[in-house]
């Protein structure tokens, strides 16, 4: 019996351990997108894209008159886009992530279509950019190899798109680069930049700017490169407010000068007393004034303690700070005389034995005796009892030792 309910209990132990999820490997990253080729009548036309990551698998899919077909779907029967591909078509995988899809033959029919394909790795799926079908020329595209699919870059600093493209049959490619303001191919703009194969960016303004390069070779064969976004993001760190460092203040005198820097974290901070209600708002009662660099001024008017709120800001926020300010009245005496000794009292000063005392005259204050300084007596007092007896019993030893040895040299 005992053995089956530890049985049980050990069941309903391993049953309550959490299964932990095993860590998913990081999003896919598409490297180059498909591109936007101008494919001549009945030629064999090649879509590509390339990514980062593992077990990998791409879906591709066409829009073709308004209405979007999933191309790796074989379950269906003829498709309107299907009677112009050619007699082959499907996809191929031309290397470690890379994907391609193909159509044997393609005519004017797909002209405008867009394509592209989704890849998935079992914990996540990303969409490439959508390349638009172009069939007209009679000359083969030449082939986009490597253009960045994003650029984030800092406000003012120096940055630079390149396409790596090369000809199918050896023609010069001249390199020219456009703009779209809606990321879209089919909006893109006038010309920016020289005919290279490189562009210089304009990093001046913070925000994304679309850009596209349009490849075209000496026979005649052209392609358009795929919408390349370029964020340009401020350079300067985001910034935070500031923080009172001064936690107290020096003690102030009714009628008296005072002057105190108050203290915050950022250089930028300007300085101010908060009169928010429900809070500390005694300054006013100090009779002190508070300038934008933090500089608590004046001459207070009545004694007390007050307490007040202080707020310093700066263009990214405010905080703030609980202060107390005593002020004491200012004292009756006069300041010279705090030191004075009370008169009738005497102030020993007391030397070690054996060093010769140089009496000091005594200060003399107007309206007032000299306060005496007294010297040690030369009393008995000054060395006690009990010394003078150990000396003596001393004394006594030395005698009664010396009879003795007298008495032993006489036997």
């Amino acid at each position: 019996m005992k053995k089956r309910i530890l049985a049980l209990l050990l069941c309903v132990l391993l049953l309550s351990v959490p299964v932990m999820p095993s860590a998913a490997a990081d999003a896919p990253v598409i490297t180059l997108q498909p591109q936007s080729y101008h494919y001549p009548q009945y030629s064999v036309a090649v879509y590509t894209v390339k990514a980062t990551g593992q077990n990998l698998t791409a879906t591709w899919y066409i829009k073709y008159q308004g209405v979007t077909y999933n191309l790796s779907d074989n379950t269906n029967g003829m498709e309107p886009w299907e009677g112009f591909a050619g007699e082959n078509y499907g996809p191929m995988e031309d290397g470690p992530n890379t994907f391609s899809w193909f159509f044997g033959g393609i005519e004017e029919g797909l002209n405008g279509a867009e394509i592209w394909c989704v890849l998935e790795d079992g914990h996540y799926d990303v969409e490439s950019a959508h390349a638009i079908i172009t069939v007209q020329g009679s000359a083969l595209p030449p082939e986009i190899l490597q253009l960045p699919t994003s650029l984030t870059v800092k406000r003012g600093e120096s940055a630079e798109l390149r396409c790596v493209a090369k000809s199918n049959n050896a023609s010069q490619l001249v390199f020219q680069w456009y703009e779209t303001t809606t990321g879209r191919l089919m909006d893109i703009r006038a010309m920016v930049g020289e005919e290279a194969d490189y562009i210089f960016l304009n990093t001046q303004n913070v925000g994304t700017r679309y850009y596209v390069c349009l490849v075209r070779a000496s026979d005649g064969g052209m392609a358009y490169s795929s919408v390349v976004p370029v964020t340009v993001i401020d350079s300067t760190p985001a910034g935070e407010p500031p923080v009172l460092l001064t936690k107290t203040l020096p003690q102030a005198t009714v009628g008296e000068d005072y002057g105190f820097i108050l203290e915050a974290d950022r250089y930028d901070a300007e300085f101010s007393v908060s009169y928010n209600p429900g809070g500390a708002n005694d300054f006013e009662k100090t009779g002190l004034s508070l300038t934008v660099e933090g500089m608590l001024i004046g001459k207070p008017t009545k004694a007390g303690t007050y307490t007040f709120t202080v707020c310093v800001s700066n263009a990214y926020g405010e905080g703030y700070g609980v202060l107390s300010l005593k002020v004491e009245e200012i004292s009756a005496e006069d300041p010279t005389q705090a030191t004075t000794e009370p008169q009738g009292t005497e102030v020993a000063t007391t030397e070690p034995m054996g060093t010769e005392e140089v009496p000091t005259e005594p200060v003399p204050t107007e309206g007032k005796p000299p306060v005496q300084t007294q010297k040690p007596s030369d009393s008995t007092d000054s060395f006690p009892w009990w010394g003078y007896l150990l000396i003596g019993l001393a004394a006594v030893g030395v005698g009664v030792g010396a009879t003795l040895l007298l008495v032993k040299k006489k036997a």
